[in-house]
């Protein structure tokens, strides 16, 4: 498991005192007080202060940036904060950061590639499959399509889509 979680990302500059916009990859349950010292993947430390919200996006002032030219700098910083302020899970909530690198399994238990990541470009969460062929393939993250995630073993049980092969066998 990773010591630290990716928790948003800083989209845009706001306004003309430095201010930007923080794009937090979970509006419904983030907490501000995660982004208070907020890190980049290099480790560099942000001292960030929400100062409001707009639609599911947050303002914020981040200490030392005072201009709009050096908050545009920051665009598309990726923000991060360590694994141990975040509250604990329980039961079957997980982040997604955890399943990064389990083993994919067909309902038969057959392998059928590992989790390479997870998308979310607003319409629900994307699993991208890194397939044992060495394609990629991109599911829809729902209970339908990945009914088991099992942690503890280390896997998660995907349905693969059948439409490619049905096309592939009818003729149109």
């Amino acid at each position: 498991m990773s010591d630290v979680i990716a928790i948003g990302k800083i989209v845009a500059a706001h306004a003309i005192k430095g201010e930007v916009v923080i794009h937090p990859y979970n509006p419904e349950t983030t907490n501000e007080f995660l982004f208070n010292d907020a890190i980049d993947k290099q480790g560099k430390a942000y001292q960030i202060r929400i100062t409001g919200h707009k639609k599911h996006q947050l303002i914020a002032s981040i200490k030392h940036i005072t201009t709009r030219n050096e908050a545009e700098q920051l665009r598309g910083v990726e923000l991060y904060t360590k694994r141990e302020v975040l509250p604990v899970l329980e039961g079957d909530e997980f982040y997604h950061v955890d399943l990064v690198g389990m083993k994919a399994l067909c309902l038969d238990h057959t392998h059928y590639g590992t989790v390479a990541a997870i998308y979310n470009y607003g319409a629900g969460d994307i699993l991208e499959i890194a397939l044992i062929s060495g394609k990629t393939e991109l599911f829809s993250f729902v209970k339908e399509v990945v009914p088991e995630i099992n942690r503890k073993e280390g896997y998660i049980i995907v349905t693969p889509p059948l439409i490619l092969n049905e096309r592939e066998e009818k003729p149109l």
